[in-house]
């Protein structure tokens, strides 16, 4: 399994997968089966797999683990990228083509080596009662500098194309709460949680879009009680995209709490990485992985524009 993971790495290393940095656990456990048994284990915090392999190898059947192995390396790529899944799936076929299938059923069994190498006559019963010797020097991965996780600024990022995508955040986030936001700043709670998050090092387009996430989603439940907000895409996109209208229902102020803003506070990053024409691959997203991936890459939490200050009455 080491062995395909570490071919795969090595055989996208020369495109730009733009990996979002998460750490992943691969658990391995063997079982008196005689199939590869993948499953997925919930974690926002990282990417999680159980793989349970069969304790017994029949050679016949070694094709067979390879092809599944295989299947889980591509499935671990697929999800660490933020690439959309049709260009991943374009640059795998290219790795196909130029052989990176014959490259995986070249990795065979360690226990062939062992087979090969074994003194006749091994005297495993003496080996088994002795005392193990102790590793003289610890045993540590030798890293490439070709494959550490890039950070360059990311495919499709300009500076141009980043200040169109601000003006366009302050424009609409600003007339999607043009009524409610004169009341969350005459409100000296609401007024306090907006002035944290300034001390936090969040900028004003992303405080805007938290304030408008949270208002446009209590309006939207609050105009269909009977439906499930995820159900509701197109009516919340419409409402995004639209201003604030003294027909909608009047925000409740007690909903802008510590506690829902640090909620959005995660969500703010996956939407960005959407702009950038960027995909979420995972049920159980990283937040913070994705915003290091934003950060570092597409200057999330530094380009800005020149803008008066939206959290001024004199301004409103």
């Amino acid at each position: 399994m080491a062995a395909v993971l570490q071919l795969a790495q090595v055989e996208f290393g020369d495109a730009d997968l733009v990996v979002v940095p998460s750490d992943v656990t691969i658990e391995v456990r063997l079982h008196q089966e005689n199939r590869i048994d993948t499953k997925q284990m919930p974690d926002n915090g990282k990417l999680v797999w159980r793989v349970t392999m069969p304790a017994q190898h029949a050679s016949e059947r070694d094709q067979d683990h390879a092809l599944e192995l295989i299947r889980l390396a591509i499935m671990i790529l697929g999800q660490a990228t933020a690439l959309p899944f049709d260009e991943f799936m374009r640059l795998t076929d290219e790795r196909l083509k130029r052989g990176l299938s014959n490259r995986f059923f070249s990795v065979r069994p360690i226990r062939e080596l062992m087979a090969f190498v074994h003194p006749h006559a091994l005297p495993f019963a003496v080996l088994s009662n002795s005392t193990r010797r102790e590793l003289i020097s610890s045993i540590a991965p030798i890293g490439s500098h070709e494959l550490e996780w890039p950070s360059s600024l990311g495919p499709g990022y300009s500076r141009e194309r980043a200040e169109e995508f601000l003006q366009n955040r302050y424009n609409i986030s600003k007339q999607s709460i043009a009524l409610t936001l004169p009341r969350l700043l005459r409100d000296d709670r609401c007024k306090k949680i907006i002035r944290e998050l300034r001390k936090e090092g969040l900028l004003d387009w992303q405080i805007l879009g938290i304030i408008s996430s949270i208002v446009i989603q209590y309006q939207i439940q609050k105009m269909f009680p009977n439906r499930d907000v995820r159900a509701l895409k197109k009516e919340m996109t419409d409402r995004i995209y639209r201003a604030e209208r003294s027909a909608d229902p009047d925000f409740d102020l007690n909903a802008f709490s510590d506690e829902i803003v640090a909620i959005q506070k995660k969500t703010l990053a996956v939407g960005a990485l959407k702009t950038w024409g960027l995909e979420i691959h995972r049920q159980t997203p990283d937040f913070n992985a994705i915003k290091k991936l934003l950060d570092v890459r597409y200057m999330h939490s530094t380009d800005d524009l020149p803008h008066e200050d939206p959290f001024s009455m004199d301004n409103l």
